[in-house]
């Protein structure tokens, strides 16, 4: 419960979203990236059955304070592999959308 809180007003503060809104969708899932009782960031993932065969990332967010160490790609490549656990007739690519608030950083 503490750390869907910690995810839903990281959601509110980063997308201006309902995490919970979000989660009612068909096919949404929430992966929360913790270890103990430290909240480090969430996305959201989904899987499109054919014709698109995709997992698809609609948000991804880490919480300010641990920003550009590494925990939004240690999220993406956690999606990766998931998504290469699938058969390739169900699953072949991973979509991550950006906003343009999203400030991305080149590495």
């Amino acid at each position: 419960a503490h750390h869907f809180a910690a995810a839903s007003a990281l959601c509110a503060a980063e997308f201006q979203d309902d995490l919970g809104e979000i989660l009612q969708n068909e096919g949404i899932k929430l992966c929360l990236l913790v270890e103990g009782r430290r909240f480090y960031g969430f996305f959201l993932y989904k899987f499109w059955c054919p014709p698109l065969k995709a997992l698809s990332i609609p948000r991804i967010a880490v919480e300010p304070k641990y920003q550009l160490l590494g925990f939004g790609r240690l999220m993406v490549s956690w999606a990766i592999q998931k998504a290469k656990q699938k058969p390739r007739h169900e699953c072949n690519r991973v979509s991550l959308s950006a906003t343009p608030e999203a400030g991305l950083v080149a590495m």
